[in-house]
């Protein structure tokens, strides 16, 4: 037997779980009630096990922040039920001391996917802990009402002709009104002729899918929407044109999910300035033919995105693009087709560079100039990840002006026409870190290039080549690298071990080092 969550007003399943106080004590509560609805299960008594997370995905013991044994719980005829987690093993103020809080649900032993985040922090809880708030008024961690409310009762067409606007900002305001809610799009096309603004809390807009409930721009340069209060989720919609789709400007812990974007100039943008703590979430999108850039992402703290595609791009357009004072970032699952795929970038002053950004299995296809830049920050992680027949341009480009340990782990760089990884004079604060990588037929270009698999520039200080394979596979019109790797003359501190460079060009070398060798600049192990 499966069991899934089923829409609990409103369409987006909703935790609410309060915190109950404890008679005659100034201690915060340990009990909690979970209300929710399960959509595939008959009334009865089940097995329910809850536990807390501090990460959305992931089985690391040390990333759960509480949890107890299964107890009995009543379903309803209709699904619904209601527990109180915490009567077996207390939940403790302390259990909360996080920005974000998952709770993980088991029903007679399936665990219920996704995670879902903490819906409400209730007052007793921020009374006991007021310094955890960072200066925010209660109301933001509030929980809403759960009112939904239809355009159409608002006089919006969706006929595509008709603007909608108003109709829209009607149905907002109402919702504004009750301090929280939906605000429910049937399918239709809505066109929009103003950008509509969210500037209150829990407020959330969704659709019946991507390609049923769409918004579209009369033609006009503005956003379609824009958001700066807190707790906006925008699901099920799809955008056509606009400046841009999405444009977040402020608030925080927003998630965008299961939308499609076409045509915009920008498709969604993060830019919260001055902010560096607020989380976001984008997961399911589709973006095609993005003018501009598909996501930009500057100043915006907290950010995971998964399962996105983005893909039609012309040249002079960006797939992702992160600039400046992104403190966490987790990205997987996520293609990108044409333009400039991968930007990392730092172009504000004074300098923000981001920092500690992980991708896992991202794929950058058919860029034009590069498939990955990094030009700024530091702390990088690819893992699983690829760059394939990049135009014009090298795999994954590393500059001198980044600032700490990039690693590239398992990733597939392969038919770019330039170098397949690129490596651009580190200073002595940089690390750049590739093991385990296939990197084959790279130097595509039609200068016939002397271009290599791994290229190390001058003067670039600390690095570990380490266990790639470095070859060019046979073919008709297979393009081949010179040479496995070549390190430039004055690098230092770096080691090249068990990698196998062979075959390489006639004309190449396996490995050419003119670095030379000595205590600090080993190679070593290594099959050419």
């Amino acid at each position: 037997m499966t069991h899934s969550f089923r829409h609990f007003m409103p369409r987006v399943f909703q935790l609410l779980m309060l915190l109950m106080p404890l008679a005659a004590s100034a201690q915060p509560p340990e009990l909690a009630t979970v209300q929710g609805r399960l959509s595939d299960t008959s009334a009865g008594q089940y097995a329910m096990q809850f536990s807390l997370w501090n990460s959305q995905t992931g089985d690391d013991a040390s990333k759960r922040l509480w949890s107890e044994p299964p107890s009995s719980a009543e379903i309803g005829a209709n699904g619904m039920f209601q527990t109180t987690p915490g009567s077996v093993n207390p939940l403790r103020a302390s259990n909360l001391r996080t920005n974000s809080a998952w709770l993980e649900t088991s029903v007679s032993g399936a665990r219920l996917q996704p995670r879902r985040r903490v819906g409400s922090v209730p007052f007793a809880m921020m009374a006991a802990e007021s310094e955890l708030l960072g200066g925010l008024q209660p109301d933001a961690y509030a929980t809403p009402s759960q009112q939904e409310v239809n355009v159409r009762n608002y006089g919006a067409k969706g006929d595509g002709v008709a603007d909608d606007s108003s109709a829209i900002l009607a149905a907002i305001s109402a919702v504004i009104l009750t301090k929280g809610g939906t605000v429910w799009f049937p399918p239709g096309r809505y066109k929009i002729g103003q950008t509509i603004p969210i500037n209150f809390n829990n407020i959330s807009l969704a659709g019946a899918g991507r390609n049923s409930s769409v918004l579209v721009s009369d033609g006009n340069t503005t956003d379609l929407i824009r958001i700066g209060g807190w707790r906006s989720n925008i699901e099920h919609l799809g955008f056509e044109g606009g400046a841009s789709a999405v444009n977040i400007t402020g608030g925080a812990i927003h998630k965008i999910f299961d939308c499609r974007i076409a045509g915009s100039q920008t498709g969604i943008v993060i830019a919260n300035p001055g902010s560096d703590t607020i989380q976001h979430q984008i997961s399911y999108v589709d973006m095609e033919g993005i003018a501009g850039i598909a996501i930009s992402l500057h100043h915006c703290g907290e950010v995971y995105l998964n399962n996105i595609t983005i893909h039609d791009l012309p040249d002079t357009a960006y797939g992702l693009v992160c600039d400046t004072l992104i403190t966490a970032f987790y990205s997987e699952r996520i293609w990108i087709s044409g333009g400039r795929p991968v930007t990392v970038r730092d172009t504000f002053t004074p300098r923000r560079i981001p920092e500690w950004l992980y991708f896992y299995n991202v794929h950058a296809e058919n860029g034009a100039g590069y498939g990955w830049s990094f030009q700024a920050g530091h702390g990088y992680g690819l893992v699983a990840c690829s760059a394939t027949k990049t135009r014009g341009g090298s795999g994954v480009v590393i500059s001198r002006y980044v600032n700490g340990e990039t690693v590239l782990d398992g990733c597939d760089i392969s038919e770019n026409d330039q170098h397949g990884i690129c490596l651009d004079a580190f200073s002595s604060t940089a690390f750049c870190r590739v093991q385990k990588c296939a990197i084959a037929n790279n130097s595509r270009a039609s200068s016939a290039g002397n271009y290599s698999g791994i290229y190390v520039g001058r003067y670039t200080n600390q690095f570990l080549l380490k266990g790639n394979g470095i070859w060019n596979k046979p073919g008709p019109g297979a393009s081949e690298q010179k040479n496995g790797i070549h390190i430039e003359l004055g690098c230092s501190n770096f080691i090249v071990s068990e990698n196998i460079c062979a075959p390489h060009r006639a004309d190449g070398q396996g490995i050419l080092n003119q670095s030379g060798t000595s205590a600090s600049k080993l190679v070593q192990n290594n099959i050419e």
